[in-house]
């Protein structure tokens, strides 16, 4: 065990190490000023690759500051030009000094109001603090928008985006990430080929609250979880505001959620766990598990339940109050004794004939029950799967 005396040493070094390490960062990186007009354009064209910080400032000059974190910043070629328009960067490896993977970092200052084009071949952007038309592309990068506004048109290969605290218009995509979108106002649309898109507390300029797919509901709350994705599992561990999440394959679990639960997955399990309110869920393949535990106090309190292929299994309450409407239909090369689990009175009707209505041969089996005055109304129907509902 070290003594306080070699304790203070080993912190003084450290702090010595840290100090001359910022001194040597100091030392290389590079800065250029020049005049810049609110309202005029900054292009960035990073060919080599690397980021850009852009940020908002009250002064009538945009200050360009770049280094290389990994290697040396003479590596680097950068032309900075004034035109008509504002100012063009463009970096380029310097001839012979070419590596794999640039480490090259731009800090913009810039205008407050300022319109940026952007193009890097790996990089992330972020931008503080703007007001303009912000428009490009990265082959690969996060993308950052903070406190803006304006209208964006960007476009990432793969990383993440977000944008929070802003007013914007316009769409920003990525190849593959999550995406989170918070306390904004407007009709910016963001999309993901592969990961997560989160909605918290985003309203068109009506005021309606938006929720990843374009749509409006006003069942939404600043804290309702809203997730759309492509494909993937999506996982809640709590939506005391409701949750509408959507996956085009991929299991989905919600627990501790209120008021509502919308799920849909193309293809995957569902679990929900709902104190009470309203629960909307629909696999295309896959069982479905739900469990209320209260009435509570959501809108349009109901249950619909929906699986192309599989089990669904529902537990209430005791002394839950339901107009039950079942169905389970079967397929002639199933075991075709599927059934209604429960001890809950129903009455039960199958159907004789093959059905062809809905595409492949199908026969049907019905049940219905007002349980204790039929309050809450619960509709499920599945194909090839039992139908379980249990008081618990």
């Amino acid at each position: 065990m070290l003594t306080a005396r070699e304790n203070l040493w080993v912190t003084l070094v450290s702090i010595s190490l840290l100090f001359i390490t910022g001194m040597a960062s100091g030392q290389d990186e590079k800065v250029e000023e020049l005049v810049f007009k609110p309202g005029q354009l900054l292009r960035l064209d990073i060919n080599e690759g690397g980021s850009v910080l852009a940020e908002g400032w009250d002064k009538s000059v945009i200050r360009i500051a770049w280094y290389d974190n990994s290697g040396d910043v003479e590596d680097h070629n950068i032309s900075i030009e004034e035109d008509q328009d504002g100012c063009e960067v463009v970096a380029e490896w310097v001839k012979g000094r070419h590596r794999q993977t640039s480490s090259l970092h731009f800090r913009v200052k810039v205008p407050r109001m300022c319109d940026i084009e952007f193009r890097s071949n790996g990089g992330g952007l972020e931008l503080i603090n703007l007001e303009g038309r912000f428009s490009g592309r990265t082959a690969g990068g996060s993308i950052s928008i903070k406190r803006c506004k304006g209208e964006a048109h960007l476009t990432s290969g793969g990383g993440e985006i977000e944008v929070i605290d802003c007013e914007m218009d316009g769409k920003i995509t990525t190849g593959g990430g999550p995406v989170l979108v918070e306390n904004v106002i407007g009709d910016l649309k963001a999309t993901s080929g592969g990961g997560n898109v989160q909605y918290r507390n985003v309203r068109d300029r009506t005021g309606h609250s938006r929720g990843p797919g374009g749509g409006s509901a006003d069942d939404y709350d600043p804290e309702t979880i809203l997730i759309l994705t492509a494909g993937g599992e999506i996982n809640v561990d709590e939506a005391p505001e409701g949750a509408d999440v959507t996956t085009g394959g991929g299991d989905i679990h919600i627990e501790n959620a209120a008021k509502f639960v919308h799920a849909k997955t193309g293809g995957g399990d569902i679990e929900i766990e709902l104190e009470g309110g309203s629960v909307t869920a629909g696999t295309g393949a896959g069982d479905i598990d739900v469990t209320i535990t209260g009435e509570g106090d959501g809108k349009g309190k109901g249950v619909r339940l929906a699986s192309g292929y599989g089990d669904i299994r529902l537990v209430v309450p005791k002394g839950f109050s339901m107009d039950l409407d079942l169905r389970i239909a079967f397929t002639r090369n199933s075991s075709q004794d599927f059934q209604f689990v429960t001890e809950l009175d129903i009455e039960t009707e199958g159907s004789r004939d093959w059905d062809t209505s809905e595409g492949s041969p199908k026969k049907y089996l019905y049940g219905t029950g007002d349980i204790r005055g039929g309050k809450i109304p619960v509709e499920i129907r599945t194909t090839n799967g039992n139908i379980y509902i249990t008081e618990k």
